[in-house]
């Protein structure tokens, strides 16, 4: 089994109450492995690459990268920090 990088249970998302991006979202990312994420345009891929980069924060759940080592990192980013870096970078959610 290879070792896992980066690690999602569970993830909640939703920019506008009643409106989730995701629900219940799990998946593992092992060491050497390459993942592509497909899908129609303004169903998620964004949203969800920025959770995973650490740049969002979700509503529930959790995503946990590996350090160096055998510690898994809790991250938990700010949400106005995640505002103002979407922000910086153009994006407006749809609503």
């Amino acid at each position: 089994m290879s070792e896992l990088l980066l690690e999602a249970r569970g993830i909640h998302f939703s920019y506008a109450r009643g409106l989730p991006i995701l629900e219940n979202w799990s998946a593992e990312f092992p060491a050497g492995t390459m993942t592509a994420l497909t899908g129609p345009s303004g169903k998620g891929k964004s949203t969800l690459l920025y959770l995973l980069g650490l740049m969002l924060q979700p509503t529930a759940g959790s995503i946990r990268p590996r350090r160096s080592g055998s510690a898994w990192a809790t991250h938990r980013p700010s949400a106005s920090r995640s505002r103002s870096t979407l922000a910086r970078k153009g994006y407006r959610p749809r609503t």
